[in-house]
């Protein structure tokens, strides 16, 4: 009874893996109520954190995938990250006694828990940076006939045949603008920065030969990213005074539809980005890039020290950071059910 009943929970997580690998190829989070339709869960319904957390082991061992929840529309890095400090101090207070009245303000909180689930790549960033290195060895010049680019390989990564370059190239650019904008960038103000890099409203992404998508223009792409998750448009009822706007213009703000990409408006992080692309991330590779062009400029008879280099990389972190408002998401320290990681991982 104990081995059929142990088979069961098996074949359960290997259908709940399959479940979501489905719909991460959609690019479609999904929640447990989806899975009870898809009937996956059987009589397992009560077991649901303790199959999902095995699910977890099977996808991260197998596929090199973890499931990780999304946080709800709205609740950004900041004010996630200021909900967890309430929450630990009304911890504290209420185990020490000391004020018993913060732990029920604290729940008077909007809740940023959705039990909505996407999936990611749970490879090290040291181990991909490795595999990338290797590829990039490989990728032909630009006097190569571009037929090379059709033509497989051996490498374990091969970015060339990927069919999203262009498109995750612009998502990062504007997250990039987004998070030095203090987490908000107001939609006119994302279009002069486009407009500055010759992106009219009919460019489309580059491609490579192997991109199965359709040519995508800059405004369907955008809209694209917010219905998928990657950004959140966000329409102001009110006027902005001076400063900025109110709180309460902020408390009357709409999350406006993926399809809603007007004028008005202005564009967060949505919880797919901070999933898989992290704050903290994204203003290393910032970093990188603005290093790796002064090095280039640089005077090449002083070349810099790796001290001087390190000191650099950290003062533009300092700025990203400042930029932003508060500190950076690590996207790596996100809560993965069954999955322990430790601090010292996320290199």
């Amino acid at each position: 009874m104990a081995e059929s009943q142990a088979a069961l929970n098996e074949s359960t997580v290997r259908d709940l893996a399959r479940y979501a690998l489905i719909n991460e190829l959609k690019r479609r989070p999904f929640k447990r109520e989806d899975i009870s339709k898809a009937e996956l869960l059987g009589t397992h319904g009560r077991q649901f954190d303790k199959l999902l957390e095995k699910c977890n082991i099977e996808l991260t061992s197998v596929f090199g995938m973890e499931l990780v929840e999304m946080r709800s529309r709205g609740c950004n890095a900041g004010q996630v990250d200021l909900q967890n400090t309430i929450k630990r101090h009304s911890m504290k207070n209420s185990q020490a006694n000391e004020d018993e009245d913060v732990p029920m303000k604290s729940q008077k909180g909007k809740s940023s828990s959705t039990k909505q689930y996407v999936l990611r790549s749970s490879l090290k960033p040291s181990l991909i940076k490795k595999i990338t290195q290797i590829v990039d060895d490989e990728i032909p010049d630009n006097d190569a006939n571009e037929d090379d680019w059709s033509q497989p390989n051996d490498s374990i990564l091969d970015w060339k045949h990927g069919d999203e370059l262009g498109h995750m190239g612009i998502l990062g650019f504007v997250l990039a603008l987004i998070l030095m904008h203090g987490r908000a960038i107001d939609n006119s103000q994302l279009l002069i920065y486009f407009r500055r890099l010759k992106i009219g409203e009919n460019w489309q992404p580059p491609s490579t030969p192997a991109c199965a998508h359709p040519p995508t223009q800059l405004t369907r792409l955008l809209s694209d990213f917010a219905k998928q998750g990657y950004l959140e448009h966000v329409k102001h009822d009110g006027k902005a005074g001076r400063g900025g706007p109110s709180q309460a213009s902020n408390n009357r703000q709409s999350q406006t539809g993926a399809n809603d990409s007007s004028q008005d408006g202005e564009w967060h992080w949505g919880a797919r980005a901070e999933i898989e692309f992290g704050e903290t991330q994204i203003a290393e590779f910032m970093s990188d890039v603005y290093c790796s062009a002064q090095g280039t400029a640089a005077d090449q008879t002083q070349p810099e020290t790796h001290a001087a280099q390190h000191a650099r990389h950290e003062k533009l972190i300092q700025d990203i950071t400042k930029s932003a408002g508060s500190a950076l998401q690590d996207s790596s320290q996100l809560h993965v059910p069954g999955i322990f990681k430790p601090a010292a991982e996320a290199s």
